[in-house]
């Protein structure tokens, strides 16, 4: 049967079951509690915008450092493309040096030497200049250079036993005037032109 009851008006004195105070009496639930206060969520629409302006920060700090460092990696392979170019022009540069090398050698310049018709010297001979002015001697009627061998002491500056030829004050004086006339036909062929 049924009986009809009502609940009393009084509060009933049931022990404390609510999950905050048994939390909170625990060390978990201290820890749980410092991370509530620490974290809060918000709760009205100053703490909401407040709350989306430190999101907003936090993106973009990230996407700057996303930014960055998409751009130091490609400065870096950027960077090392460098090298390997500058890394294969040396090593071209080196094989141009050896291949130098090895056409400078004096055994390849003796043998293309001989092979174009050179051959050794095997006597002395010393040019002389006459004491001439340039102007005279470089007509064909007179030859402004003699050519002797060791033993012509005819020649003036020829001295065999020294094997040298001696360079006097007119020798150097031709060779200025001659320098000087060459530029000055430069000169107006320049300007001719």
């Amino acid at each position: 049967m049924l009986q009809h009851t009502t609940f009393s008006s009084t509060a009933v004195d049931l022990p404390q079951t609510d999950l905050r105070h048994l939390l909170g009496s625990s060390r978990v639930g201290r820890v749980v509690q410092f991370f509530r206060e620490m974290f809060w969520l918000p709760n009205n629409m100053a703490s909401f915008l407040l709350f989306l302006a430190i999101i907003s920060l936090l993106t973009a700090g990230l996407m700057l450092h996303l930014r960055l460092s998409v751009q130091i990696l490609e400065t870096k392979l950027l960077l090392e493309s460098k090298q390997q170019y500058h890394a294969e022009i040396q090593r071209q540069n080196a094989e141009i040096v050896w291949q130098i090398g090895q056409a400078m050698s004096l055994e390849h310049v003796r043998r293309r030497a001989s092979t174009l018709g050179y051959v050794v010297p095997t006597k002395r001979y010393y040019v002389a200049l006459s004491s001439q002015p340039l102007e005279t001697a470089a007509s064909p009627a007179t030859p402004s250079v003699q050519i002797a061998d060791d033993t012509d002491a005819s020649l003036p500056g020829v001295n065999p036993s020294q094997n040298s030829f001696r360079v006097g004050s007119e020798f150097v004086a031709t060779i200025q005037r001659g320098w000087q006339d060459l530029s000055h036909q430069i000169t107006t062929w320049w300007q001719g032109s």
